[in-house]
């Protein structure tokens, strides 16, 4: 659930950047539009890669504690008989 939860603030946060850099757009000069496009690029593709390893690392860890448990119901269920 947990992971959910920052898949969600992740994409609001992502959202929220790539606002920011419409509404950036609308004020600025075409210099400042170039640089602000860049920047909200870089930001936006370290986003991602952030989003993308954290992924990976709950995926992992929620398949290593799902392994976990089904080795415990095991041990007990083996203890009974």
């Amino acid at each position: 659930m947990s992971s959910n939860r920052f898949f969600s603030y992740s994409a609001a946060f992502f959202f929220l950047l790539m606002q920011c850099g419409f509404v950036g757009n609308l004020f600025f000069e075409e210099q400042e539009k170039r640089d602000l496009s860049l920047l909200f690029g870089i930001a936006s593709s370290v986003l991602s890669l952030v989003c993308t390893t954290s992924s990976v690392v709950l995926t992992i860890n929620e398949e290593e504690q799902q392994k976990k448990l089904e080795e415990e119901r095991e041990y007990r269920h083996n203890r009974r008989k």
